[in-house]
């Protein structure tokens, strides 16, 4: 089955699964869905998109995938995951053919330490998404988080926080990361991820930036802009851009 890229609302029909096809719910501009976008790309997994209004839920996504209503949900056949670290770690043991995550426990451990801190910038991160403003102050808060995430990954030597190679904490953490600097520079140019500030981080983030599964996930400028619009406003439209 195609893609079904435009938001599937109340009223949609259940698309009928491809046998043994897996299947991605998402909605376009949702981080958290990025994150397994990213696996999904980078592991080279062959998949379906399905995307869901998160305003105006179809009933067949409640009653029949996602309790929550929320996304990333996968599904093939009638096995059915849901949240994005749970859905990655799952996809990472499943397909291990490229792995992200790391085998080592202890590893494994500090990279979900590591995304425990960088928690802490998600919700600052969203007030100012919903503020969407040019006043400098309005995102105080989120630099000062950022000022608290940068001095504990200082002493990090390694391109990535996986090390070597990107692994399941970096695709965490990127889709809030990439989106920091995007509003900045759409709403309060003044505002940067000054390198001199943030050293480690904005490194991080230009690594990151190289990876081609990263810059297939990308939003453009003016897409983004709108949606921001549309949320700020209380008209959120999901299928900004789509019909380019």
């Amino acid at each position: 089955m195609p893609d079904i890229l435009k938001h599937q609302r109340s009223g949609s029909d259940y698309p009928p699964l491809e046998d043994g096809r897996l299947r991605f719910y998402s909605m376009q501009f949702c981080p958290y869905a990025q994150r397994t976008k990213l696996v999904l790309l980078m592991k080279n997994i062959p998949h379906e998109t399905v995307n869901i209004h998160l305003q105006d839920k179809p009933s067949w996504y409640l009653d029949r995938v996602n309790p929550l209503g929320l996304v990333p949900t996968i599904q093939k056949g009638d096995r059915i995951v849901f949240d994005s670290q749970i859905i990655n770690d799952f996809l990472d043991a499943t397909y291990p053919e490229v792995r992200l995550g790391p085998y080592d426990p202890y590893q494994a451990a500090q990279e979900r330490m590591l995304l425990e801190m960088w928690g802490k910038v998600v919700p600052p991160f969203y007030k100012a998404f919903l503020a969407a403003s040019d006043d400098k102050d309005a995102y105080t808060p989120l630099l000062e988080e950022l000022d608290k995430f940068e001095s504990r990954i200082k002493n990090r030597t390694s391109p990535y926080f996986g090390g070597a190679k990107p692994s399941t904490a970096d695709v965490n953490i990127w889709p809030h990361a990439y989106r920091i600097p995007l509003i900045f520079r759409l709403f309060a140019p003044d505002v940067t991820l000054d390198p001199a500030r943030f050293p480690v981080f904005s490194t991080w983030m230009k690594k990151m930036a190289e990876i081609p599964a990263v810059k297939q996930t990308e939003i453009p400028d003016h897409v983004f802009k709108a949606f921001m619009v549309s949320v700020k406003n209380k008209a959120t439209d999901y299928d900004i851009g789509l019909e380019e």
